[in-house]
């Protein structure tokens, strides 16, 4: 049969085919549709900077559908670094290693513009440098309270910026460390103006005991660079207090531009690398669960509540189980309906670990309640009429 095949095929000339593929009315190409868009673009009129900015923002994934409040990522020279940021955050989220956070991206006007914004000191050589202090006020007073007003976010905060836009992060975490909770500079710019900040640096971190932030930085292939952070590094190591966590890598196979990528994956890693739970038989119990979600508010600062679908899933875990462990399950499936009451899958898993424990009643009323939340759920539904229909075979 193959033999007889290959020799149909044979006989067939290659013009025959190429008329059969082009042939009109045969739709082969492709269909355009809606374009995919990562972000909004919104106009933000500054009264510190006297100028209207730019500013993008991409939501989480459900922000929509929920009421949760979420941590936000500020990302600085955001033409370059806010696509990288956002599909890292969509795509760590996806796997539990990251929480979803709404990510912020700061465009630059110019060039010119980005110089006065990112340096902490007048620099003779480049006028009207120096404008850091005057940046950050418009971060503190101005953005920050702004994207607080308009979306749904915990006051946990993570701030990443590259080369000057490092140095400027390095300068908010000993300037005004509250204002972020942890902080990403990519090869920051300490070079800047003669040294200028190494030349106070012991004494900016002796001024603060209590530093319990994060700080990550990093340094790819710049010979010019890696002094000025070594000697950083150096002064973190003798003078840091316990509490601060803080972390230096460095890159042989990455320039300047190209260790934007790999840094800021790092620095994220690196500042949530506790945040995955591991999915395990011995830790799918639900007081460990809750504990590790705990453990995470006091880290991060702010409530870490755990997520439905995580919730969902553990129970389902021990769904799946050989010995369908309803015991196991179903305390997952009712916490999730007790931190989230309009949960319509944490109500149906509940009503199957019911009805697979012989309480139709309470099956029913839990199926019932997961129709009223998500009417398209044509399981419950089937689910409702079969045991209503035994129940009035039982009377």
């Amino acid at each position: 049969m193959k033999q007889w095949l290959r020799k149909f095929f044979k006989m067939i000339p290659v013009w025959v085919i190429l008329v059969l593929f082009f042939i009109p009315g045969h739709n082969f190409a492709l269909e355009e549709k809606e374009n995919y868009v990562i972000g909004k673009i919104l106009k933000l009129k500054s009264r510190v900077l006297e100028e209207e900015r730019e500013i993008y923002v991409r939501l989480p994934e459900g922000y929509e559908n929920s009421k949760e409040k979420y941590p936000v990522l500020y990302i600085l020279d955001a033409r370059r670094g806010f696509p990288i940021g956002a599909a890292m955050l969509r795509f760590f989220a996806q796997l539990g290693r990251m929480p979803r956070m709404i990510v912020v991206g700061i465009p630059n006007i110019s060039l010119t513009k980005r110089l006065v914004d990112f340096s902490p000191d007048n620099n003779p050589a480049f006028p009207g440098s120096g404008g850091a202090g005057k940046f950050l006020e418009f971060l503190k007073t101005e953005l920050i309270p702004q994207i607080d007003k308009k979306y749904r976010t915990h006051p946990s905060r993570v701030l990443c910026g590259h080369s000057l836009a490092g140095l400027f992060t390095t300068y908010v975490l000993f300037h005004s460390p509250d204002t972020f909770n942890a902080y990403i500079a990519t090869s920051p710019s300490l070079i800047w103006n003669n040294r200028s900040f190494l030349k106070i640096s012991e004494s900016v971190v002796k001024k603060y005991p209590t530093l319990n932030k994060f700080y990550y930085f990093s340094l790819g292939d710049e010979p010019g660079y890696a002094p000025a952070l070594r000697e950083f590094k150096e002064t973190l190591e003798k003078h840091a207090p316990g509490n601060f966590k803080w972390k230096f890598e460095s890159f042989e196979n990455e320039d300047h531009g190209s260790v934007v990528v790999r840094a800021m994956h790092n620095g994220l890693r690196w500042i949530f690398s506790g945040w995955k739970y591991p999915w395990d038989r011995d830790h799918l119990k639900l007081d460990l669960v809750k504990k590790h979600y705990k453990k995470l508010s006091e880290e991060y600062g702010f409530n870490v509540a755990v997520p439905a679908g995580i919730l969902n899933a553990m129970g389902y875990f021990w769904l799946d189980d050989k010995n369908e462990n309803i015991k196991e399950a179903m305390p997952f499936f009712k916490y999730c309906i007790e931190l989230y009451p309009d949960n319509a899958y944490g109500y149906h898993n509940l009503g199957y670990c019911y009805q697979q424990s012989g309480d139709k009643k309470r099956a029913i009323q839990c199926y019932e309640k997961s129709v009223r939340l998500a009417p398209e759920n044509e399981k419950a539904a089937r689910r409702i009429k079969k045991l209503k229909k035994e129940l009035a075979e039982e009377k």
